[in-house]
């Protein structure tokens, strides 16, 4: 007959709960991890997300804008220069020379076709908007969209590296995440409790 060893069955009992522990540290790990790639995916859709119709054209407004600005800088110095320091003959020689002007045809149709420069550049991004499958997002509604989805990531890769600390801690060897937050897991222990309680 085997001899019964004492508190054998303790022992059993205290195994058996630590295996439950693991397996729900691993369901809360697994839980947590699941909503980081849900909020990681949802941040690269919108920061992919295409501009609106009205973005966009503001956008050309403002790249015609900024082609006239360089084109007027270079020139009207040119011809606001001190009396007898004006040479045309230099000056149409430095403004045909684009490489040495650093100004392109493009510059100059942005001065003296601006509209129509701009409804040019608005309609090519429009068409390209269009063939996108992507639904188009302000650029407000976006910002406030990243900003809450930034932090609600920050909150769930808190939670995390507090569990690994914690796993850790009992003897449990938890693998971090590739992309885990450099800057969570440089947080320390007191940073991290006082990021998680607010």
């Amino acid at each position: 007959m085997a001899r019964k060893l004492p508190h054998l069955e303790t022992i059993r009992g205290a195994l058996d709960r630590q295996r439950q522990a693991v397996a729900a540290l691993h369901n809360d790990l697994s839980g947590i991890r699941e909503r980081v790639s849900a909020i990681q995916s949802k941040l690269k859709a919108l920061a992919e997300a295409p501009a609106t119709k009205d973005e966009i054209r503001a956008r050309a407004a403002d790249i015609v804008k900024r082609l006239q600005e360089y084109v007027l800088d270079d020139i009207w110095p040119m011809l606001s220069s001190p009396g007898e320091c004006w040479n045309p003959d230099r000056t149409v020689k430095v403004l045909s020379d684009y490489r040495a002007a650093k100004i392109s045809a493009l510059h100059f149709v942005a001065v003296l076709f601006p509209n129509q420069l701009a409804e040019h550049f608005a309609t090519h991004g429009i068409a390209e908007l269009t063939s996108n499958s992507a639904k188009p997002i302000p650029a407000a509604e976006r910002a406030a969209s990243i900003a809450a989805l930034s932090g609600e990531l920050r909150d769930y890769e808190i939670a995390e590296e507090i569990l690994c600390r914690e796993a850790e801690a009992s003897g449990i060897t938890i693998q971090r995440r590739a992309d885990a937050s450099q800057e969570v897991l440089l947080l320390s222990d007191a940073e991290l409790e006082q990021s998680a309680n607010g």
